[in-house]
């Protein structure tokens, strides 16, 4: 080996390693680069919103109902904007709070806020900087707030008076007046899944945003029963149920006519086969009634039975029927009949909807559970000497669409026998 193969020889080792240390370097930098990337990459959090009312003196004071969702816009610091997000609101102690919102991490202000009942009213709003209103809280909106992982906003509130404007409250562009949610209920289709055959169908027409008729039809095919009629209802020029006019399967009238002592309902009379009987709203715990005189002259479903002279209820904060009881039923002195239930967060879209009774008996006057409550059922326990089996319970399933909403409810008796079926249709 001669000197000049011994000089280069170790130049090119050297430019080798020279090499292999910047494809190193090279590996090395995209490694870290794509830790300090998965790390700065934004987490997401969840926020809910509460809220606390303040005083204002002005204006007329009108009823309000109870919160029942919550509509909000937001934006964040780049411009992006969520507007209209609806969240349903849970009664917290004294208190209210909304479901979990889920957003990136990053710093938010929240640019509209309007509460509303379960009809779709506006009830409470929290007004923006520089309206009129504004003077009445000290902090006003914009109002921002930071997710990093969980977070929660509590806006000041003012309650929506009866002679409100929107602009009020610094919202140029929208109303005040009861929103259409596309929650409006369509048809409810009831199969008494011991009968299954045997099927009944409401179709819901609306006017005012009320309820103006409910067309009946029953299909029974092997009894060869196929029979429809109409329920008009009336309202005074206050907006309360004021009537029902309607006949029944049996082509027999039967009109409702109702009373109230100031908000509150305070008789229904029912005519029907030329009889008539009163049910009294006896006593109230807010706006719920505790105490009822002969419930069931409207609620009863067949004829000659004896129902109970008397029936107390119990409602949770939420509003919803936890519990009845009916006693002084006419030869049974020592009887109570007794049911208790437990409530899912789903809101009811049948609340207040059907005010007479489906031909067929749900288990147990469930029907009353609709009627009344802000939420749907979980489960339904009925105590009743005459059923068998006494302890009878019921469980609830539910079906949404895409939209979230609930389009069917299946009634469980444990170990999950069918026993009825409400499948739900809307506009």
């Amino acid at each position: 080996m001669n000197d000049d193969s011994f000089v280069v020889e170790p130049g090119i080792k050297d430019q080798e390693m020279r090499a292999a240390i910047k494809i190193t370097f090279c590996i090395l930098f995209l490694f870290f680069s794509c830790l300090q990337e998965d790390r700065v990459q934004p987490l997401k959090g969840n926020v809910t919103f509460s809220l606390v009312e303040t005083d204002r003196i002005n204006g007329r004071l009108g009823k309000t109902g109870d919160p029942a969702f919550v509509i909000i816009s937001i934006q964040d610091n780049n411009g992006f904007k969520m507007d209209d997000i609806e969240l349903i609101l849970f009664s917290f102690g004294a208190g209210y709070l909304s479901e979990e919102l889920e957003l990136p991490a990053g710093t938010y202000e929240l640019t509209y806020f309007v509460v509303y009942d379960t009809s779709g009213r506006a009830i409470y709003a929290s007004p923006h900087v520089g309206s009129e209103l504004a003077k009445f809280v000290t902090d006003s909106l914009p109002m921002k707030f930071t997710v990093n992982e969980d977070a929660q906003v509590i806006p000041q509130v003012l309650r929506v008076l009866e002679d409100d404007l929107p602009e009020f409250f610094g919202y140029a562009s929208v109303s005040f007046e009861i929103i259409d949610r596309k929650e409006k209920v369509k048809k409810i289709v009831f199969r008494d899944l011991f009968i299954d055959e045997e099927v009944t169908t409401l179709f819901f027409e609306y006017k005012n945003e009320e309820v103006e008729t409910v067309h009946w039809d029953l299909y029974f095919p092997s009894a060869d029963i196929n029979r429809s009629y109409s329920e008009v209802r009336f309202y005074s020029v206050a907006g309360k149920l004021d009537s029902i006019a309607s006949s029944r399967f049996n082509g027999e009238p039967w009109n409702l006519s109702y009373e109230y002592n100031g908000e509150q309902l305070n008789k229904i009379e029912s005519i029907r086969n030329e009889n008539i009987s009163t049910v009294t709203f006896l006593d109230y715990s807010d706006s719920n009634p505790i105490q009822i005189e002969n419930l069931y002259g409207v609620y009863g479903i067949y004829e000659g039975l004896t129902y109970p002279r008397y029936t107390t209820f119990n409602f949770d904060a939420n509003g919803n029927l936890t519990s009845q009881k009916h006693t002084d039923i006419q030869g049974f002195p020592n009887v109570v009949h007794e049911r208790t239930a437990t409530y899912s967060f789903e809101l009811n879209p049948l609340r207040n909807l059907i005010k007479t009774p489906l031909p067929q008996a749900l288990e147990h006057y469930d029907d009353l559970i609709f009627h009344f409550s802000t939420n749907l059922p979980s489960s339904s326990e009925a105590n009743y000497p005459f059923v068998d089996p006494i302890n009878n319970r019921i469980v609830f399933e539910y079906d949404k669409d895409d939209e979230g909403r609930i389009i069917r409810i299946r009634a469980l008796s444990p170990p999950d026998n069918a026993r009825y079926t409400l499948d739900i249709s809307y506009y």
